[in-house]
C-alpha cells in the first residue's frame, strides 16, 4: 500500500523520522571525532590534528579523557592549551541518552554540537544536529527503530 500523495509521503516519512528520536539512543550513531586537546598542550599540535578530525572545533579534555571545554579561535592562537577554555560544553551528551532528548539538549543549548560521554564520563565522540538529520533518513535508523516482530512481518 502506497501513500495517497507527495504531501502525504512526506507528512508519514517526517513522522517516522520523529518515531525513530523516541526510539533511538545516542550510541546507535556512528560519532565524529572531534580533535582532543590537553591543557599545557601547545596549541601547534592541537592545530595540527584539526585536519584529521571529523570536526574543526578541538574539545580540551582532562588526564581521564573528560570533557572541559572547547578551544575557541582565541585560544589556539595561545602557545599551550588554557586550563580554562573559552567555550563550555553544554550540553554533555551520554551513549544511553534517547536522540529525542539529544536533539532538545542541543536545540535548547543553541549549539550544533555536543561531547558525548561513556559510563566513565570519558568523551566517546561528538554529536551534531547534521549526524541526527543523516542518521534517521538512513536504512540503518529504520532497521534499528522497527522491532523484531515488524521486521520479520514487513
Amino acid at each position: 500500500m502506497s501513500p495517497a500523495s507527495d504531501f502525504v509521503e512526506d507528512f508519514v516519512g517526517a513522522d517516522r523520522a520523529l518515531k525513530r528520536l523516541a526510539l533511538l539512543h545516542v550510541r546507535d550513531i556512528d560519532l565524529w571525532k572531534a580533535p582532543l586537546a590537553r591543557v599545557g598542550e601547545p596549541t601547534a599540535a592541537v592545530r595540527a590534528r584539526i585536519a584529521e578530525a571529523d570536526l574543526p572545533h578541538p574539545l580540551v579534555v582532562d588526564a581521564d579523557g573528560r570533557p572541559l571545554g572547547w578551544l575557541s579561535e582565541r585560544d589556539l592562537a595561545r602557545e599551550t592549551v588554557p586550563e580554562k577554555p573559552d567555550t563550555g560544553l553544554d550540553p554533555i551528551l551520554e551513549l544511553e541518552d534517547v536522540l529525542r532528548d539529544a536533539l532538545s539538549d542541543l536545540l535548547r543549548c543553541d549549539t550544533q554540537y555536543g561531547p558525548v560521554v561513556d559510563d566513565h564520563g570519558m568523551v566517546a565522540g561528538v554529536l551534531s544536529v547534521e549526524i541526527i538529520s543523516h542518521f534517521l533518513s538512513s536504512n540503518r535508523a529504520a532497521e534499528l527503530a522497527t522491532g523484531p516482530a515488524e521486521r520479520v512481518s514487513s
